[in-house]
């Protein structure tokens, strides 16, 4: 979970200084914020299915442990 959390920061930081810094080349920027927006998105994904996958292994602890 901590490395999704990682990578969405990452790609955060990107996206923010893609519009800071205003690329001049229109077809690159739409490129690049295109691939950042993918990469933002696959990166809450990835943190998602990892905060189920807590979830998940903390109840099934709770239920060992009930036993």
């Amino acid at each position: 979970m901590d490395r999704a959390l990682r990578e969405k920061r990452s790609v955060e930081a990107e996206l923010e200084k893609v519009y800071h810094e205003g690329i001049l080349e229109t077809g690159r920027e739409s490129r690049d914020v295109s691939e950042l927006s993918q990469r933002a998105c696959t990166a809450e994904r990835l943190r998602d299915e990892a905060h189920m996958k807590s979830d998940s292994l903390a109840s099934q602890l709770r239920r060992t442990e009930a036993m």
